[in-house]
Order: C-alpha cells, then sequence, then structure tokens
C-alpha cells in the first residue's frame, strides 16, 4: 500500500491574487480611487502621461506591470477571467457548471481590451517576456515605477515599497458585475502532503510519528516557524505570529523559517480566532483585506481527483494547450487579431484534444459531488 496524508491549512482568506495600485501615486495626481474598469484605464492613462511618482521624468511610470499572479487573468478581472489556484487547468464555475476560460466570452472580451490598453501604452511592453529578476527590479524599484500589478499581498509584492500600495477595488466591469479571483478550497486544503510508500517496513510506526505533525502546536509552527523565533504561545493557548528578525517581508520571513504552503498540518475550524499578528503586514494585512472582498468571492473549480490514466493524459494533453493558448494570448494582446483569429484558434485547440481535456474535467468534477 501507498498512504498519502493531507493537510488543512491555518488563517487562510477566500480571495486570493489581486490586484494592487499605488495609492500614493493617485495622491500625488489628486485622482480618486477607481470603481469601474473603465475609471481604472483613465488612472493609468493619467500614471502614463503625468509624472506620478514625482522624480522629475515623466517617462518613466509603467501604469500596469507584472506581478507575482498571472498579469493577464488579473487585468481582465472585471470581464469575469476569475481564476482560481495554480493546478487548476485554468478551469472555472460560470453558470454552475465547468468551463475551460481561455474559450470563454470573457476571456475573449479581456483579450481585446488588454490589446487596447497595450496599444495605448497603458502595459508594460516586457510583460510576456521579462524574467524574475526583471520583475523585480520594477516591482522594487527605488524610486517606484509600477503604478498597479496582481499579487497576494503589498510586502510580497512590492517589497520595501509595500507602503505606497493598496488593494484595488472589486471594478465593476461591462456587466455591472464584480469579481475577485477565489479558491479558499484549494488555499486550506491539498492531498499528499505525506506520503508513505510500499517500501517503508513499519507504516503504523511512522504514521504515529508523523501523527505529531497534526497538533495546533506543530501546525502553527509548520507554517509559520518554530516557537519563540516567529511565533510566541500565551498561556492562554492563544498565538502571536511575530514581526521578523530581520528586515524580510512578513510573508518572506515565513516561507524561509517554515514549510508554509507544504507539509502536513491540521487546524480545526475554531483555530485562526486564536491566532494574533505583531506585525501589520503578511497574512494580518491579508485577512484584513479579505473581510472587504469575500462578498464578491463566487464558485471556483473545486479541488478534484484524478485517475493515472487522467493524470497521464492531462499531462500531454494540457502542456500542447496551455502553450498553445499563452503564445496566442501574448499575441493578441501585443499585435491584436482576438477577433478575426477567434475561431481558428478553437478549432486548432480542438484538434490538440480540448473535447478529451474538457470530458476528464468535468469527470472529475462531477465525481468530486460538486455543487
Amino acid at each position: 500500500h501507498i498512504y498519502g496524508l493531507p493537510a488543512k491549512r491555518p488563517c487562510r482568506p477566500v480571495v486570493g491574487n489581486q490586484v494592487f495600485i499605488n495609492k500614493k501615486w493617485l495622491d500625488n495626481l489628486g485622482l480618486s480611487m477607481p470603481t469601474t474598469f473603465d475609471e481604472y484605464l483613465n488612472v493609468l492613462k493619467a500614471f502614463k502621461e503625468k509624472d506620478a511618482n514625482g522624480n522629475g521624468d515623466p517617462n518613466d511610470e509603467i501604469p500596469y506591470g507584472k506581478g507575482y499572479a498571472d498579469p493577464f487573468y488579473f487585468f481582465a478581472l472585471p470581464f469575469g477571467t476569475n481564476i482560481g489556484a495554480d493546478g487548476t487547468y485554468a478551469m472555472a464555475i460560470k453558470d454552475n457548471a465547468p468551463v475551460f476560460l481561455p474559450v470563454t466570452d470573457s476571456y475573449k472580451q479581456g483579450i481585446e481590451a488588454m490589446h487596447k490598453a497595450y496599444e495605448a501604452g497603458l502595459i508594460d511592453p516586457e510583460i510576456f517576456t521579462e524574467d524574475d529578476s526583471m520583475r523585480d527590479s520594477k516591482l522594487m524599484s527605488k524610486t517606484p515605477v509600477i503604478g498597479s500589478a496582481a499579487g497576494w499581498t503589498t510586502d510580497s509584492t512590492f517589497g520595501a515599497n509595500a507602503d505606497q500600495y493598496v488593494p484595488l477595488p472589486a471594478l465593476k466591469g461591462p456587466d455591472g458585475k464584480q469579481y475577485v479571483a477565489s479558491d479558499p478550497q484549494h488555499y486550506n486544503y491539498s492531498r499528499y502532503e505525506f506520503l508513505v510508500t510500499n517500501k517503508c517496513k513499519d507504516p503504523d510506526a511512522l504514521l504515529k510519528w508523523i501523527d505529531g505533525f497534526y497538533t495546533e502546536d506543530a501546525s502553527i509552527q509548520n507554517y509559520y516557524g518554530g516557537f519563540d523565533k516567529a511565533v510566541k504561545k500565551n498561556s492562554d493557548e492563544t498565538y502571536e505570529v511575530l514581526k521578523p528578525d530581520d528586515d524580510s517581508s512578513a510573508d518572506t520571513f515565513a516561507w524561509v523559517n517554515s514549510l508554509r504552503d507544504f507539509g502536513p498540518k491540521y487546524v480545526g475550524e475554531d483555530f485562526n480566532s486564536k491566532v494574533k499578528y505583531e506585525s501589520e503586514n503578511g497574512d494580518a494585512s491579508k485577512l484584513a483585506v479579505d473581510k472587504d472582498f469575500v462578498q464578491y468571492a463566487k464558485p471556483a473549480f473545486p479541488n478534484v481527483s484524478y485517475t493515472q490514466e487522467q493524470l497521464q493524459n492531462l499531462a500531454t494533453l494540457y502542456t500542447d494547450i496551455s502553450n498553445y493558448v499563452d503564445s496566442s494570448q501574448a499575441d493578441w494582446v501585443t499585435k491584436g487579431g482576438v477577433d478575426k483569429g477567434w475561431d481558428a484558434y478553437n478549432k486548432q485547440l480542438q484538434s490538440m484534444g480540448l473535447d478529451k481535456f474538457l470530458e476528464i474535467q468535468k469527470d472529475a468534477y462531477t465525481k468530486s459531488g460538486a455543487k
């Protein structure tokens, strides 16, 4: 036998990555916080045309740049491209049914809107080609040059510049609706965080040992770092997540000092109320912001299981499909032509096995019992 153990993480939000905007730039230019997609475009235009960062150079601002979340899906979010967690194959739920986002009307409309913004100079021209070091040099430039970008928190996205950025509201799109990226099932739960293989001589002994990881004390240290270094346990059985003892962000400090999203752990539903934060950034800010955005959360594609055969098929199918989707997306955003090329794009996806891909996803969805 092979045994796989799950995890339930502490202090997870309902809303995932989101778009942030430079509030200091808004103040410098006397602009109000945008509440609709059109207002957002007008703000980005002002960022481009004026010296928003106040350094005397009106040409060094990048209105919308690449952050730590997919730059297309989050720019197009007001059109309904509310993608779930990484690893969900760009699947989403629309009208109570699973769909592949890159063939939806929402996706196409988002492409058209982003191309117009790209043509107007509102999008970083290197957004599809820059590597991580180039991205980070812009996000964390000594003088901020990015007006807006997507990520998990301001401190994990913008580093020392975090205090200039705030979450962008859930913008009203063309249909008047507001969307956020939400996938609490994937944020909270995961499978196979510890495996006992058929080579193990004494599974019972190993499972008894690993059971110690599923206590509250072990779980919070597994997630933030050890007691006294990253977490303080109080006499009343509550916990305080401590400030980093170096100059790193709270998010980075947790990743360095713990297994963070990985590894076996479990906390009950009432556990989060026992946790306080010494720092105002990191998870503290994420959970505080979550309260304002949770009202816009919609069902995401669930945490489904696949058979071994399905996983093998997906490995081949999705590699080809996603590569084609990504290259088409970049071409359409930078060069245009989505309307003219849409039918041929869909036909090509069909020839690459999209129907088989969707058959697998719908089968896994049905068997998950999701409603």
